[in-house]
């Protein structure tokens, strides 16, 4: 972080400026507290990964598909665009690639890069910080202590996001910001860092290029750091450049650069809100809401309170580098909390929370250092505390959620003995029973409708491809998990869908994923094509195997349209046995902050189906005027459209048709 090297007096080049260690008993209950955490970590992936019990859905094989694709030649930007940031699947390749290139060997990598990116972080900070390993031991340890405290577990595993990974890169070039090196070398390693960063998390990766400016333009101000600010402020945009072209070149060529600009820097954004930022997710519907949420506002006042500390740093010292990186790191972690103004979830305001801790362990050995050096009492008193502390917390855990403590030692003893297991039956490995028995009905079917292996490419689509894909070894046809299709390859994955009418479709239930219903929404083209050309065959725990009809069937006319009331709401047809209304609406959106970027697009648009079957609303996208979508109501039962608009800014939805066809819906088994 902070590419522009600030100081003449950098600290940390002489001894007077480097931190008190605390002593060997601290030393060793840091390193006592570490194995502890490694262990607890691999123990918990263990578990996860013999057996292998999914999910089926989700963060597993968002992974391996893109891995698997490597496996066939295919690159990032020719073959797949990766969500979360192009970078991630080669990180995990090697891995994937030593432990035999199946899914168990992609989930063994995905478990460890996550571990060790998570130490790794504390690590490099504190190291540059310090200038040697054994004294960056115990706040590192501190570092990780606080982090279970505070609610921050998710950093260190790999949920469906790997949220906690793609924090990790601006961490690092914060370190680089640190480390001895000479200024201008500072500046290009920082730069270069923040340009991988972008790959590896890309709205983090903004993020923490935003924030970088923005404390190298304050160095500016400063008359003892100007000079070197300025040679920063030429030397970190190439650098930044750098970092983020060369990967993607060696990775897929220019293919992988363009495609980069297009899909993650365009059409991700696009999307960021009304598709994924609605129910079932929560989402803020004002800010009165989210500040009176407690860990948002706990969080926040915390970094009000280390902003005054730095800045006074800064203004007492204002030759150092560090409080200018530790600043940089702050701007970078609030900024990062944007991205709950997309989905409420707790785990976007952690890289903020990562910040603080890095930030408050400095402050705090700082403050140390200075008693310690006034008294020789305190500094016992300090010496004797951390190891104390540290011990302490491995019995008496402290997050308030859950005990990871060292009394669950025999759990943790058997999580280890399943990693053993699982890595010694590798490229192989376990499935649970109800995988095993999902994936032998599905294998069953492709069987029967698929005889010869070589008819199989192609004619097998499922919406969220996993399991039976990487056992048969074929690929998707277009898309991997059908809510990566976004912007215009919505439209380009269901022409594929018809040019490639597989013969073998597999999808989830609505009763069988709680995001069915909204995937449905988001994608009906696709899904009206599936109710019109595929009959249930077999349903297992967690899909739908649907078999196509002899004859394919296209949408077909309009059958009647319906008009807004007074009040703004469209009534639709009664319900009818075994069938589902298929709509479009025809819409307007209103927001006087709609020109705004990121921040206009925050309002949702939503259309509530009163009376219907389906419970959560349709969202309807900002830059369209038409969309498609399903109502399903029993027999007899009217259905209203209800325009809601959910936004911090206010603004008005207004319907202004809505034409209907009915469509068969008896022959999926929901």
């Amino acid at each position: 972080m902070h590419p522009a090297p600030t100081p003449t007096l950098a600290p940390n080049t002489a001894n007077s400026q480097a931190p008190v260690f605390p002593g060997r008993w601290a030393l060793a209950a840091s390193i006592i507290y570490l194995i502890w955490h490694f262990l607890y970590r691999l123990a918990l992936a263990g578990n996860q990964l013999y057996p292998f019990d999914g999910p089926a859905n989700d963060g597993p094989f968002q992974m391996h598909n893109p891995l698997v694709r490597m496996d066939h030649g295919e690159t990032v930007g020719t073959g797949f665009s990766f969500f979360h940031g192009p970078a991630i699947p080669a990180l995990h390749y090697p891995l994937h690639w030593l432990g035999g290139r199946t899914i168990h060997a992609s989930e063994l990598a995905r478990h460890l890069v996550s571990i060790v990116g998570f130490h790794a972080a504390y690590l490099a900070i504190f190291w540059a910080w310090t200038r040697s390993l054994r004294q960056a031991v115990v706040p590192w340890a501190l570092a990780v202590m606080a982090s279970d405290a505070w609610d921050m577990w998710q950093l260190a595993e790999c949920d469906n996001s790997l949220y906690g990974l793609r924090g990790i890169m601006p961490v690092l070039a914060a370190a680089a910001a640190l480390s001895p090196l000479g200024p201008k070398w500072r500046a290009a390693t920082a730069g270069l860092l923040l340009g991988l960063s972008l790959l590896l998390g890309t709205e983090l990766g903004l993020a923490a290029c935003l924030a970088s400016l923005a404390v190298t333009l304050l160095a500016c101000l400063g008359a003892a750091s100007r000079a070197e600010a300025l040679q920063g402020l030429l030397i970190a945009p190439v650098a930044i450049f750098g970092g983020l072209c060369l990967p993607l070149l060696v990775l897929g060529g220019l293919p992988a650069l363009t495609d980069f600009v297009r899909f993650n820097l365009a059409i991700v954004p696009a999307d960021q809100f009304w598709y994924f930022g609605v129910p079932p997710n929560p989402f803020i519907h004002s800010f009165q809401q989210f500040l009176a949420i407690e860990y948002v506002r706990t969080t926040l006042l915390v970094a009000v309170v280390a902003a005054v500390a730095l800045l006074a740093w800064r203004a007492r010292s204002p030759g150092s580098i560090t409080p200018h990186v530790m600043l940089a790191l702050l701007i970078f972690g609030c900024i990062s909390t944007y991205a709950l103004m997309g989905v409420l979830n707790p785990v976007y305001i952690t890289t903020l929370r990562r910040s603080l801790l890095i930030i408050l362990i400095v402050l705090g050995w700082k403050a140390s250092r200075l008693l310690a050096s006034q008294s020789s009492q305190a500094g016992t008193i300090v010496g004797a505390a951390l190891p104390a502390l540290l011990l302490a917390a491995l019995f008496f855990w402290p997050t308030r959620h859950r005990y990871e403590g060292a009394l669950k030692l025999p759990k943790v003893a058997s999580g280890l003995k399943n990693l053993v297991m699982a890595v010694g039956n590798l490229p192989g490995g376990t499935l649970s029973p109800r995988l095993r028995q999902d994936l032998d009905q599905v294998l069953d079917e492709v069987e029967q409708a698929l005889p010869d292996p070589g008819s199989r490419q192609g004619n097998i689509w499922s919406t969220f491809a996993g399991l039976p894909e990487t056992t048969l070894g074929v690929l998707h046809p277009d898309c991997d998990y059908i809510i990566h299709a976004l912007g215009p390859r919505r439209d380009r994955y269901t022409a594929r869908f018809t040019e490639c009418k597989p013969e073998v479709v597999i999808i989830p239930g609505l009763s069988q994923f709680s995001y069915e219903n909204w995937v449905r929404d988001s994608n009906w083209p696709f899904y009206e094509l599936v109710y019109l050309n595929y009959t249930t065959r077999r349903a297992t725990s967690s899909h739908q195997i649907l078999r196509r009809q002899p004859d394919w069937k296209g949408p077909g006319d309009w059958q009647g349209e319906s008009l807004p009331d007074d009040s703004g709401t469209i009534t639709l047809p009664p319900g009818q046995a075994g069938k589902i209304l298929s709509l479009e609406v025809e819409y307007s959106t209103q927001s006087r902050w709609g020109w705004l970027p990121m921040v206009g697009k925050l309002p949702r648009w939503l259309v509530f189906r009163q009376n219907g079957l389906e419970k959560t609303p349709v969202s309807l996208p900002p830059g369209e005027t038409s969309w498609r979508f399903s109502s399903r109501a029993l027999p007899g039962q009217v259905v209203t459209l209800n325009p809601v608009t959910a936004s911090p800014w206010g603004g008005k939805l207004t319907l202004t048709k809505a034409r209907w066809r009915w469509i068969n819906a008896e022959n999926l088994k929901d």
